[in-house]
């Protein structure tokens, strides 16, 4: 049962649900956000533009627009900007869902525990893409870029291993546990297919790199944003239920989600 594998000094009920309610409202709003950005960059690779956001802005700013090229200067692409500007904050999301893993890892002994530093530097590794990702976008400097890019590679090696290892100590617990280990084994493996994918897409073309990174790896996240809340809903009702009955447990589950 899993409740012999729990760790009793790290009980954390009200911090478990405290994230799962703000999952509800996070998720939903970054699901919104990759719409908004793959539909910025269709139009971006429709009409001819590079997707990023400097690149629209020189649209916009050309003088000798004219015709059907000023109503795209001045509806189509600020929309566009608005739709990139945005997608910077889903590494944010991702990291905030590596640090509801992190609590619920507290939560088991040891022996199911993944290391609580390599937790942490995916955790502060998504909040440094987010920050990078918008340094790169006001300063298109190369040296930045290949600065960048080393930090990537060890990013995913470290998320690789960060994930095998999870699946590996979750496929002994219970099925809960087990699929959202799945789940972000899934993602993290899909991300690293994609980053590969879109490096040598835009080795080959700019407009291949821009379908590879900005229209197909949204979906990825996407697939994580729709399936992770449940999971972790899943994963805290098994927690409850392995320390309580399951009746007292719903109710625990919906007396503190009514606080909120």
């Amino acid at each position: 049962m899993l409740k012999s594998q729990l760790n009793d000094s790290a009980y954390k009920l009200r911090t478990r649900i405290e994230i799962s309610n703000r999952l509800g409202t996070i998720l939903p709003i970054a699901r919104y956000i990759s719409y908004g950005a793959m539909i910025a960059a269709f139009l971006c690779i429709v009409s001819g533009v590079s997707c990023d956001i400097s690149s629209l802005i020189d649209v916009m700013t050309n003088t000798r627009l004219h015709g059907k090229a000023v109503v795209g200067a001045t509806i189509m692409y600020p929309m566009a900007i608005l739709g990139l500007g945005l997608s910077y904050l889903i590494p944010f999301v991702i990291a905030y869902i590596f640090h509801a893993i992190d609590v619920s890892l507290d939560t088991l002994k040891p022996d199911y525990q993944v290391s609580a530093n390599m937790t942490q530097i995916l955790i502060w590794g998504q909040f440094f893409i987010g920050i990078w990702g918008i340094i790169l976008e006001l300063d298109e400097d190369e040296v930045m870029a290949l600065i960048f890019f080393p930090f990537v590679i060890a990013f995913y090696v470290v998320a690789a291993v960060w994930v095998s290892r999870l699946s590996q100590r979750w496929s002994v617990l219970d099925s809960a546990h087990k699929k959202t280990a799945g789940l972000l084994r899934l993602y993290i493996y899909l991300s690293i297919a994609l980053a590969v994918a879109c490096i040598i897409g835009y080795a080959i073309d700019g407009v291949i790199g821009d379908v590879i990174g900005n229209l197909i790896s949204p979906c990825v996240d996407l697939y994580l944003f729709y399936k992770f809340g449940d999971c972790y809903r899943e994963i805290n009702m098994a927690y409850l239920e392995a320390v309580e009955d399951t009746d007292k447990a719903e109710d625990n589950i919906q007396e503190i989600t009514n606080r909120q």
